[in-house]
């Protein structure tokens, strides 16, 4: 079943590197994301849940002191309804001013002015009657003529046993007052009726001292606004459908004590959504922060997993490429001791196993061409030896001594110089020479040029002295002086000029042979770079190409060639040799090239 899966969804195709991509989203990334996604939106309805616990909570606790505040004040009309000396003193015939007055004095004022000054929330007392003996003084007023227009007097008629907390606007101000007919010793047709203000303040600071958001309201039956926290409310003016709610806003009511008269009055708490949303921060905030942690963690583990396995796996495919190419390195890592380090060790010994049995066969090959090579030099040695060097020497210096003796000093010099000439060529005990000896023999060469061209041709050396002791092969930068000679200088109708210039650049010796000759065209110029690089063709130039494949085999990287040329101008031929790939007598050794 599995297999048939691995198959159906092309597993064994995708890269190891995508594996793990594909291990991490689908084992780490998405669970994270949806385990945190689903956390999160438990944690925020419990959250706004709470929050609406919280704010039900505060809404009771205001309806409490809401209540506290009214109630205290109905205990109060009580007291004053149930004052049987007071009743008397409001039913009473006065017959006079100063008899109101004494009784007034003596108890009436004080009676009124204590209870007033009792409670905080109390703004004033106003007992209204319709005994026209007593006068209008602080606290006690004749019923208007109109009294029946009065909106709170309404409450007082209606329902003449209970308490009525009332909001009314009269002569331009608004009040919340408290109405009781006075009843409770009702023993004449005197109608009397309580008032108590209220102060407006002590209210609305109570509703302002819950330090929450959201508006909370005062409302009576008729959804007109009361009290309120936002002051822009409280004038009596507005209801509670002119707050405006949005669909997401919670509206919670909690409705106020009906037994001390306050009818269908309720509190009310608006919260708009973004209020709710707001107490989400905070949890929001630490559960982004530990998902954050979970995936740091998670794709810390996942990327040193998958860098243990991906960094092995690409340095071992990275080698198995270079086999295709002959190359059988070892692979120098921390192995590790699982199947990935397992394969490694088997791959070095292996890599290792091959290369040996290359190198015996190679070597048995290189042995073989030795052979070969030295059955053709000795071929060649032997046809040199066939003429003896010292039968031409000999008979040169003899054609020298006879030029002296005839008074043909130029023609002995040049005898001499090609004796000397002779026996470096047929001199191979050692491939290498000085940089000095390497110009001797350039100087006996130019020199037997001069002989033969005449005034046609002359020559100049620039060396510097601190090359001179410089080992190079020998051989090398003759083939330059004698293409210069040769083709350069030969084929001209003008005199000839060759300089040779020998000094140290930087970290190179740089060789400069330079003729005014014929030149070359830009063709044949790039055909002489195209055979340099050629093995097989060995027609044309060859002097020049085997001291550029010897300098090329002896130094690599560290020689450098260039030829320029321009028709009818000159050839200038520079080589450059790096100096720390040159040996000389100054540091007492001499590099034996092979």
């Amino acid at each position: 079943m599995i297999k048939k899966a691995i198959k159906f969804f092309g597993l064994d195709n995708i890269k190891v590197k995508n594996k793990l991509l594909l291990i991490y989203v689908l084992c780490v990334l998405l669970p994270i994301v949806a385990t945190d996604y689903v956390f999160f939106n438990y944690t925020k309805a419990q959250v706004e849940q709470q929050q609406l616990q919280q704010y039900k909570a505060s809404l009771q606790r205001l309806s409490l002191a809401i209540n506290k505040q009214f109630e205290d004040a109905v205990y109060l009309a009580y007291n004053i309804m149930t004052d049987r000396r007071l009743n008397d003193c409001l039913e009473r015939q006065y017959r006079s001013l100063d008899e109101f007055y004494d009784i007034y004095d003596d108890y009436m004022r004080d009676m009124l002015q204590t209870n007033t000054y009792m409670l905080n929330q109390i703004d004033s007392i106003t007992i209204y009657t319709s005994n026209t003996t007593i006068p209008e003084s602080t606290g006690y007023k004749h019923l208007p003529i109109n009294v029946q227009d009065e909106e709170w007097y309404s409450y007082a008629v209606e329902d003449p046993y209970s308490f009525s907390i009332v909001s009314y606007y009269q002569d331009g101000h608004w009040y919340v007052s408290l109405i009781k007919d006075l009843n409770y010793y009702k023993r004449s047709n005197i109608q009397k009726i309580l008032k108590i203000n209220f102060k407006h303040s002590e209210f609305i600071d109570m509703l302002k001292s819950e330090k929450q958001e959201g508006i909370v309201c005062v409302i009576d039956g008729f959804n007109k606004i009361i009290y309120s926290n936002d002051d822009k409310y409280n004038n009596g003016f507005y209801t509670l459908n002119d707050i405006h709610t949005g669909s997401d806003d919670s509206v919670l009511e909690q409705d106020l004590d009906k037994s001390i008269g306050m009818g269908l009055w309720k509190m009310i708490k608006i919260v708009n959504d973004e209020d709710i949303a707001a107490a989400m921060v905070q949890p929001t905030r630490f559960i982004f922060m530990l998902a954050l942690l979970n995936l740091i963690i998670a794709s810390a583990a996942i990327y040193a997993l998958s860098y243990s396995l991906e960094y092995r796996i690409d340095i071992v495919h990275s080698h198995i490429k270079r086999v295709r190419h002959q190359r059988f390195d070892i692979i120098e890592c921390d192995e590790g001791k699982d199947e990935i380090g397992d394969l490694i060790r088997e791959f070095n010994r292996m890599a290792s196993t091959i290369e040996s049995l290359i190198r015996d066969v190679y070597e048995a090959d290189l042995q073989k061409k030795n052979i070969e090579v030295e059955k053709k030099q000795a071929m060649i040695n032997a046809l040199q030896s066939q003429i003896d060097p010292h039968f031409l020497f000999n008979t040169l210096e003899s054609i020298r001594m006879r030029s002296v003796v005839k008074g043909e000093a130029e023609t002995a010099q040049m005898i001499k110089y090609l004796s000397k000439i002779f026996r470096r060529i047929l001199s191979w005990g050692n491939d290498n020479v000085t940089i000095k000896e390497e110009l001797d023999y350039i100087k006996y060469f130019l020199e037997i040029q001069k002989y033969r061209f005449g005034n046609k041709l002359n020559y100049k050396m620039h060396v510097d002295e601190d090359v001179l002791n410089y080992i190079i092969p020998k051989m090398v930068i003759q083939p330059f002086v004698e293409n210069a000679c040769i083709h350069g200088i030969e084929g001209s109708s003008d005199n000839g000029l060759v300089i040779v210039e020998i000094k140290k650049s930087n970290s190179f010796v740089v060789f400069t042979i330079k003729d005014n000759g014929i030149g070359m065209s830009e063709h044949t110029l790039n055909s002489i770079y195209t055979s340099l690089g050629e093995i097989e063709n060995i027609s044309g130039s060859v002097g020049i190409k085997n001291a550029y494949r010897r300098l090329k085999l002896l130094y690599g990287d560290d020689f450098r060639f260039r030829m320029d040329s321009q028709c009818n101008v000159g050839t200038v031929v520079t080589l450059m040799i790096g100096t720390d790939k040159l040996a000389g007598f100054q540091n007492g050794e001499v590099e034996q090239n092979v």
